[in-house]
């Protein structure tokens, strides 16, 4: 046999054993996507991540068709097989994943029901109006803190978007870090849809990156500080990745102009919380320098109500003895049990506990000249703040409809702003008046009876009810009395006279109100 024949046979071999090894490695995975009502969904994506080595497969095939089935040829192997559906308004399946997935020959997976969800669609504009392109949204599955994984997550060219969320609750961030050569503000959304939504126009403004530093008095670096931006309105800027690293720097992106900073440190830091405001941001990056967190100290304890029992939430706050000013903390809390622990700056104080909110009767506790400079225990208890009462009868006006006078805001305590008294069921559209006076009293007056002291000091404040006028019962109206410091222990009485020309008197009278202002 020649050279050539020789030649010729051995690369006859070659190509045989070579076909023999495409037709043996010739496996296939098979199967059918459906949503969560049985339809099949098209143009689903898969990709393989191999847990064998070799790196990830080369496929083909690897996209679902119209009746929601795939074939994938695939080398013979154990891989994660993932499923990425095309983006809304194509469908609103969510991201999903089958692990450890032997593949040998044909391996049949069936038929896979993808997650739903819902779409949040909307365009992302710049100033002047002008689409913002590419840039980047994450979701976020908040029930499990997992990234939603996509293959859409950029804007359009357009400034479009269209994400498939999940269906309980969720976040949406926009990174307005994400433009190569601009940066906005990024916005984050938290939504628990129970359908489709669009945002509309979401406008984003220039921001700038805004750098520092947080260390102790000793010059060394706070890790994990949260940093928290307040833009010139006083609303909470979103940011992300805005807690200090392992040195003690931070990055965000803030709004340009000025901007208030807080900056809340781990309980377990030697270094107390605080404050930076008015704190000037200029583009493209502005960095503030290192910021040197006060020297703190624990002050913790139990908080109770006059009858000492342990409340189930609240507030503690701190006011500087000497110069009135308040403090700024983070995480001080009254926790369900009654109890509190915050790390304070080194100092001396005047403590407030707080109540919740002005939903329960009770006031505040004030200590005064609390010397703080190591873990100190402090105790607050809070007194009784009782909701208004009503006393007396009121007159009948137009359809024999007596009016009745109330209040809203809940418990009359300092800072309540929303606190006030109220009059309905009167005659619709005319005037009346609030009187108010600093004692009861009943006696006769015209057909029915006066329920303030006539001897004191007595104001009227007149006003118009809603309603059309004329109609019984259709009037109502609220004398707003925001709660201030000079208020607190006043003690008033409030009664209301109906002008309503239907009555003998040509005026109604409402039952009384009285209560006294809470510290």
């Amino acid at each position: 046999m020649t050279l050539d024949m020789k030649r010729s046979n051995f690369l006859v071999a070659l190509a045989i054993a070579a076909l023999h090894a495409g037709v043996a490695n010739a496996d296939t995975l098979v199967g059918r996507l459906l949503d969560s009502n049985g339809q099949p969904v098209a143009n689903v994506d898969l990709d393989f991540k191999n847990q064998g080595s070799g790196g990830n497969p080369t496929v083909s095939g690897d996209h679902s068709g119209p009746d929601g089935r795939f074939t994938v040829t695939i080398p013979l192997g154990l891989y994660d097989v993932m499923f990425f559906p095309p983006q809304p308004p194509a469908s609103t399946c969510l991201y999903h994943e089958i692990p450890n997935v032997s593949i040998a020959g044909v391996k049949d997976l069936g038929d896979i029901v993808l997650p739903a969800g819902y779409a949040v669609t909307g365009r992302a504009l710049g100033p002047g109006g002008v689409p913002i392109v590419g840039m980047d949204l994450d979701v976020i599955d908040s029930t499990t803190g997992d990234v939603v994984e996509m293959t859409y997550d950029l804007t359009d060219a357009l400034g479009r978007f269209a994400v498939a969320v999940p269906t309980g609750p969720c976040e949406v961030i926009f990174d307005g870090s994400s433009i190569i050569g601009q940066t906005y503000v990024w916005k984050g959304f938290e939504f628990d849809l129970a359908g489709d939504l669009d945002l509309g126009d979401l406008v984003f403004e220039t921001g700038a990156t805004l750098n520092g530093r947080v260390t102790t008095t000793g010059g060394v670096g706070i890790f994990n500080a949260d940093v928290d931006v307040y833009d010139s309105n006083g609303d909470l800027v979103y940011t992300a990745h805005d807690s200090t690293n392992a040195t003690g720097n931070f990055s965000v992106v803030s709004p340009i102009g000025v901007v208030d900073l807080e900056i809340c440190t781990p309980f377990s830091s030697p270094g107390a919380s605080f404050a930076l405001p008015g704190v000037a941001v200029a583009g493209p990056t502005t960095n503030i320098g290192t910021k040197v967190a006060p020297n703190a100290a624990t002050l913790s304890g139990v908080v109770r109500d006059f009858n000492l029992v342990p409340v189930s939430s609240g507030d503690v706050d701190l006011r500087d003895a000497v110069t009135g000013a308040d403090v700024f903390l983070c995480n001080d809390h009254v926790n369900a049990n009654g109890t509190y622990a915050v790390r304070v700056p080194q100092g001396t104080y005047e403590v407030i506990f707080e109540p919740v909110d002005f939903s329960v009767p009770l006031g505040s506790d004030h200590v005064q000249n609390v010397v703080i400079t190591t873990s100190t225990v402090l105790d607050g208890v809070l007194p009784s703040c009782p909701f208004p009462t009503t006393y007396g009868t009121g007159t009948p006006g137009a359809g024999g409809i007596v009016p009745q006078m109330g209040s809203v805001g809940g418990a009359p305590r300092h800072q309540n702003g929303g606190f006030g008294f109220t009059v309905d069921d009167t005659v619709g559209g005319t005037v009346a008046y609030f009187v108010v006076g600093f004692g009861s009293a009943s006696f006769p007056f015209g057909s029915g009876t006066g329920l303030i002291d006539p001897f004191g000091p007595i104001l009227y404040f007149p006003f118009f009810t809603t309603g059309a006028p004329g109609v019984p019962g259709a009037g109502s109206a609220t004398f707003p009395v925001p709660v201030t410091s000079n208020l607190v222990g006043i003690h008033p009485f409030v009664q209301t006279i109906v002008v309503d020309v239907s009555t003998v008197d040509f005026f109604a009278l409402s039952n009384a109100v009285t209560t006294t202002f809470c510290q």
